[in-house]
């Protein structure tokens, strides 16, 4: 039985690793379900549009469009 004493050991960490991953995921639902009617969720402004605009053109197959960047690569 002194094989089995080191693989519990080395399990020690799974539980406190789970608990906080469900309490996150936890959360984050929580959040998501208050804040759905919150206006700034609804209405994208300034970059965001542009960005869902571009990620939409894109994902419906545009490519990459036809004209140039207007920004910067990884532009926050």
């Amino acid at each position: 039985m002194k094989g089995a004493v080191p693989m519990a050991r080395d399990r020690a960490w799974l539980l406190p690793v789970a608990v906080t991953s469900v309490a996150a995921l936890l959360l984050r639902v929580i959040y998501l379900a208050e804040s759905a009617d919150n206006p700034f969720r609804r209405h994208l402004g300034l970059d965001l549009e542009v960005y869902d605009r571009w990620a939409r053109e894109i994902a419906g197959g545009g490519g990459l469009g036809e004209a140039p960047f207007t920004q910067a690569p990884f532009f926050p």
